[in-house]
């Protein structure tokens, strides 16, 4: 390999290029970047870097080809590790460059005055690391592959085919039919969603991430050990070939899809429909919570110990939660929805005490992500009383809570409920607060790490302030809740008598905070 790189050292047509692409990579960072969050908005200049890199590797083919590299390491005896060492020196090259990158990137940052604290410069290098240094190398095999297989000119038309069916350009024009296209793209697919609509997802590396860079990897080595006559001859390349083949068929049909689901919308809770119903109350609760860790897919099972009396009730639950399962005591339930409300009808012969039943999925809940989610007290996505989901500030009353989670880190979980050694949830609560992304806590401040400190603070005071002005237009005596969560989710304010939660984004707060801490009575 050492070998390689003076090669590659003695030749300042090669890295004089490379070396005059990392100025212009600072030029672009020190105009560009604003603030960490905004990497992703490079994606269009790394895509040219990307041809950089295909160009080389075909190049390194048609320098072999006009020596007739081939033809001389076929005749040694161990011939075939000339070709082996060439893949870990495109390995350790494309790691040079991208090492550059990525210090270039941080001190840019720094020099801006951005705080990079070790969760952010890790959610920095495992983001770069997936769209910059596996691009780099996949493109670098890639070029150098299909020019050993058709060395000729006519190749750099098929190159720059194959870097546009790669690059995230053919996701957003759909050159090919929508299914093949988020397997295809080694790049990030939802910069543009993220940054503003599913912002615990930004900069984030999904299992679906995970999966197509490493089919990527897999097919870009299938391919050059195809194309390399004295690779594909030995008997042990040919047996790995087939499960390596089988590997890339079954990946797009059984792993999660790297895309993220545009199901955005402002979650609205509506005017009861059903307002002739009987009062009840839903007393304690027993949940067994699945994150699917795959789009918007979330799904969980509920016991609810409640009392009422016979008659039709409604309950307040999110038209994107579907209700797979509903039983009353172990007896089928019917029910009838409207909108983000379900009436159901305690059966005659009710004693006055049971358990409500219930399973319920989904996946096109906008604060359910691949690798997130936001689940908080105030929001109808579990069966909430009608009083309690219309005003939480005013109506809401504590419950005990029995939680358990599937499918999510623990050490993550951010909660307000006391944590057991299994990870089993339990207390008694004003509703589930459960928030599985990346949060700074400081005391009884949560805040989503995407959004400066400053900004959150002043949203904060901004709504003091507004809650302050209400309290005296109104002869009122709201006072804001302790507790602060600064989140993404799509409901921007809400709160109940423990918790306050904002979204610390551009919007009109005085009518939001007349709504939300002010209802009519």
């Amino acid at each position: 390999m050492g070998k390689e790189w003076k090669q590659f050292w003695a030749q300042p047509q090669y890295w004089s290029v490379f070396a005059a692409a990392q100025l212009v990579f600072l030029g672009v960072a020190m105009r560009l970047l604003e603030g960490w969050q905004d990497i992703p908005g490079m994606i269009f200049f790394m895509m040219a870097f990307h041809f950089l890199f295909l160009l080389y590797g075909a190049e390194q083919a048609r320098l072999e080809a006009k020596h007739h590299t081939g033809e001389l390491v076929s005749s040694f005896p161990n011939g075939a590790r000339y070709y082996g060492i060439k893949l870990a020196y495109w390995v350790s090259h494309s790691a040079f460059w991208y090492g550059l990158f990525v210090v270039i990137l941080l001190l840019c940052l720094q020099r801006q005055g951005e705080a990079i604290t070790g969760e952010i410069a890790w959610i920095i290098v495992l983001y770069t690391g997936c769209n910059w240094l596996v691009p780099f190398f996949v493109y670098m095999v890639l070029g150098y592959a299909l020019f050993s297989l058709l060395p000729s000119l006519t190749t750099y038309v098929a190159l720059a085919a194959v870097w546009i069916l790669l690059s995230p350009y053919n996701h957003f024009v759909q050159l090919l039919p929508s299914p093949l296209l988020p397997w295809l793209a080694i790049s990030d697919l939802n910069f543009s969603i993220t940054q503003n609509l599913f912002t615990t997802e930004h900069m984030m590396i999904g299992d679906g991430v995970r999966w197509q860079r490493l089919l990527a990897v897999l097919g870009a080595v299938a391919i050059y050990a195809a194309a390399v006559p004295l690779v594909r001859r030995k008997k042990t390349v040919r047996l790995l070939l087939i499960p390596l083949l089988v590997g890339l068929i079954l990946i797009p049909a059984f792993a999660p899809n790297q895309r993220l689901t545009d199901v955005y919308g402002g979650q609205t809770l509506e005017p009861n429909p059903f307002e002739a119903t009987n009062a009840y109350a839903m007393n304690a609760y027993t949940m067994n919570i699945r994150h699917a860790r795959d789009d918007h897919r979330l799904s969980y099972e509920a016991e609810i110990s409640m009392t009422g009396k016979t008659g039709p009730i409604a309950l307040a639950l999110w038209d994107a939660i579907h209700i797979d399962e509903l039983k009353l005591d172990d007896k089928p339930l019917p029910y009838e929805r409207a909108g983000n409300w379900v009436k159901l009808v305690l059966p005659d012969g009710f004693e006055g005490t049971g358990v409500l039943r219930l399973a319920a999925s989904t996946d096109a809940y906008p604060d359910v992500n691949a690798t997130s989610f936001e689940l908080l007290s105030t929001l109808p996505w579990y069966p909430m009383e009608p009083e309690e989901a219309r005003d939480p500030m005013g109506h809401a009353k504590k419950e005990r809570y029995e939680i358990t989670l599937e499918g999510v880190d623990a050490d993550r979980l951010v909660t307000n409920f006391a944590k057991s050694e299994g990870g089993a949830l339990a207390g008694e609560t004003y509703g589930p607060t459960l928030l599985n992304a990346p949060y700074a806590v400081a005391g009884q401040h949560v805040r989503l790490i995407h959004y400066p400190e400053r900004t959150a603070r002043q949203k904060l005071d901004a709504v003091a302030q507004l809650t302050t002005e209400w309290n005296h237009k109104l002869n009122r005596n709201v006072q804001l809740p302790k507790t602060v969560y600064y989140v993404s989710s799509s409901a921007n304010l809400s709160a109940n008598p423990a918790e306050l939660f904002i979204k610390p984004q551009q919007m009109w707060l005085g009518d939001l905070v007349r709504e939300k801490l002010f209802p009519p009575s």
